[in-house]
């Protein structure tokens, strides 16, 4: 089968959780399978058909990759992720390269509801692996502005109040942080029918005029998202309860979790009574790292030694690492590593005994759980969904409140007050991991749930032959 799997970006310009998956599904799938990669990019094209889109071919983990940009994305294409050629320019290219399935990781400019709509045009069946909140919540984190999660139902009310009352009070849910979205959500039914100019962006106030209108766009592009997929793959029971509440059919979801990461064999190293605890992920404000640094800043009488695995993948993630930076130089106990390879990881997980996901979003895995498990080390975690729906307190870990820097403090003072207490103590006792498929056996799911999107389109039109026979390969 010839697969066409595309993603937000892929290395070197970003390497997380979406792009380690995706990297060991191709390995699993071996050579079954013709694959070409597509993704989004910073650098300009090569190729373009047109002034402002650009598409360049490249590789990637030894496969075909083609990287794609656009040039001056209007606020309106911005929220609705179509523009004006870009399904002509989609339908065109996919012509050329005659995918007999695309498989969608992510949501973005270039994995847009235009190339959607172009692959549905085309009647190519589509399975959409759902990696995180992004694209139900226009906050894209699901906590609301209150800093409690949210039931996952999206309306443009409820959201239009949330998001603005987030902006006017970043998150501290106060009087003037409610009235502010008291106050949209009322001009929003006048506000909302104005035509939103194509423009790249503009002053505070004019944002705050055309928002209304701008959320009921992006609301009528997500509701055309959610029914092109003919099957969507999530990795959690919140991410499956959360498409189901915004009109997903249940049929065409299937809820298949992560595989165990593939760890090279690693001699656990010994503890001279430290607590060893572990951090890796991006340098992104969702993943909480500022949260762990506070934390362990009002705790200097504990023993304990912080591994930070990570950098910044943006200039938005740059002023955290400058922080992690600032942390490191000042508290000995803290080392920041950088980002390393994946062969790397079995070696830095060894030298550990805990590791910590703070998470200050709903995670939709996350593997960062899963690779911890699978070195026999428990996760001190969020109490969000994705990381509670693996993390069992007692058994393999512990939760804390998100964003609760004295209830994490207070956790990670008692897991060190205990250490001199050896097969006794709470890391040592909690080591019941669950049992995970293997990645051959998490791939071969997956390509199950190719035959039944490829069923799916089957049933739902005449066989395909709108690519040209004599452009065939």
């Amino acid at each position: 089968m010839k697969l066409l799997l595309a993603t937000y970006n892929l290395p070197p310009e970003a390497y997380g959780g979406t792009e380690v998956y995706l990297e060991s599904l191709l390995a699993a799938f071996g050579q079954r399978h013709s694959v070409e990669l597509l993704a989004g990019s910073t650098a300009s094209g090569s190729t373009s058909t047109s002034s402002r889109f650009h598409i360049k071919q490249g590789s990637c983990w030894g496969w075909p990759a083609w990287y794609f940009n656009v040039d001056n994305i209007t606020m309106p294409e911005l929220y609705t992720t179509r523009a004006t050629g870009l399904r002509e320019f989609w339908t065109a290219w996919l012509k050329q390269r005659q995918p007999d399935l695309l498989h969608i990781h992510g949501h973005s400019m270039t994995v847009s509801l235009s190339f959607m709509e172009a692959a549905a045009a085309l009647r190519i069946p589509v399975v959409f692996t759902l990696h995180n909140a992004i694209l139900l919540c226009r906050k894209g984190d699901f906590v609301t502005w209150t800093g409690e999660m949210c039931d996952g139902i999206a309306t443009p009310a409820k959201c239009m109040h949330c998001v603005t009352a987030s902006r006017a009070g970043a998150g501290a849910g106060g009087a003037v942080s409610w009235m502010a979205g008291a106050a949209m959500t009322a001009a929003a039914p006048l506000l909302e029918r104005l035509t939103v100019p194509e423009s790249t962006g503009w002053p505070s106030w004019q944002s705050a005029l055309y928002f209304p209108a701008l959320m009921r766009i992006y609301f009528e592009s997500r509701l055309a998202i959610t029914q092109i997929p003919h099957r969507w793959h999530v990795f959690s029971e919140w991410s499956r309860h959360t498409l189901m509440v915004n009109g997903v059919p249940q049929d065409r979801i299937v809820l298949l979790r992560h595989a165990v990461p593939s760890l090279a064999p690693v001699e656990r190293t010994a503890s001279d009574g430290t607590l060893r605890l572990g951090f890796f992920g991006r340098f992104n404000k969702t993943k909480g790292v500022s949260v762990l640094l506070e934390a362990i800043r009002r705790r200097p009488d504990l023993k304990l030694r912080v591994d930070l695995y990570g950098r910044a993948q943006s200039p938005v993630e740059q002023s955290i690492e400058e922080e992690v930076r600032a942390a490191s130089a000042a508290d000995s106990r803290i080392v920041w590593h950088g980002q390393i390879a994946k062969s790397e990881q079995a070696a830095a997980l060894a030298q550990l005994d805990v590791v910590v996901v703070p998470s200050m979003w709903i995670e939709t895995g996350p593997l960062t759980v899963l690779e911890a498990f699978a070195a026999k080390l428990p996760v001190l975690g969020s109490d969000l969904s994705g990381i509670n729906e693996w993390v069992r307190p007692g058994e393999n870990g512990w939760l804390f409140p998100h964003g609760d820097v004295a209830a994490l403090a207070e956790q990670i003072g008692r897991l060190c007050s205990d250490r001199s207490l050896g097969k006794a103590s709470l890391v040592e006792k909690a080591c019941r991991f669950p049992k995970l498929d293997s990645m051959a056996e998490h791939a071969a799911a997956v390509e199950k749930i190719y035959d039944d999107a490829l069923a799916a389109a089957g049933a739902a039109s005449p066989a395909r032959d709108e690519y040209p026979q004599e452009t065939r390969a």
